[in-house]
C-alpha cells in the first residue's frame, strides 16, 4: 500500500494479528515501512525500514535500514536517498561500503601483532602446556613394534 509516511502514521499503525503489512512511501520510491506480527517476545511487534533498489544494469537489490524510531523517518528517507542516487549511477552502494569494511577488516587483521611463542611446536608439552607422556606412561613415548604381541 503506497501512503505518504509521516511520524503520526508510523507510531499508530498497529501490528497485525499474522504475517506482515508493508507500507511504501510515496515520496521516496522503494523505501519500505514494515510492521510484522507480534511474538511471545515482543507482543508489539517489529516495525522495520527497507529499500529496494536496482543498479544501472543490475539485479534488484533488498536492504533493511534498521528499525523504527531508532531510526527515524528522515534518517531513512535520506539514507534512502543516498543509496538510489548512488544506483542511478551504476554504484551498489551497499555492496562497496560492505567491500570498503571488509578491507578495513583485512588491514587491521595484517596491522595486529602475532602472539609470541615459546619456540617451535614439535612436542605435546608445548601445545599442551605439560607433557602427555606423564598422564599416558611410558607407551605412548615411542611405538615399538614389540609392544604389540600377536
Amino acid at each position: 500500500m503506497t501512503v505518504k509516511l509521516t511520524d503520526r502514521f508510523l507510531t499508530s499503525r498497529k501490528a497485525p494479528a499474522a504475517g506482515r503489512t508493508i507500507y511504501t512511501d510515496c515520496t521516496v520510491p522503494g523505501l519500505g515501512f514494515r510492521v510484522s506480527a507480534g511474538t511471545a517476545i515482543n507482543p508489539e511487534g517489529r516495525r522495520d525500514w527497507l529499500l529496494r533498489y536496482r543498479p544501472r544494469g543490475q539485479a534488484q537489490r533488498a536492504v533493511a535500514l534498521g528499525t523504527y524510531p531508532a531510526v527515524s523517518l528522515s534518517k531513512a528517507r535520506q539514507r534512502a536517498g543516498e543509496i538510489i542516487a548512488a544506483a542511478k549511477r551504476g554504484v551498489d552502494l551497499i555492496a562497496a561500503e560492505g567491500h570498503e569494511a571488509e578491507a578495513r577488516r583485512m588491514a587491521e587483521a595484517k596491522a595486529r601483532p602475532y602472539p609470541k611463542s615459546p619456540g617451535h611446536i614439535s612436542t605435546t608439552s608445548n601445545v599442551c602446556g605439560h607433557g602427555a607422556a606423564s598422564k599416558v606412561g611410558p607407551a605412548a613415548t615411542s611405538f615399538r613394534s614389540s609392544a604389540i604381541s600377536p
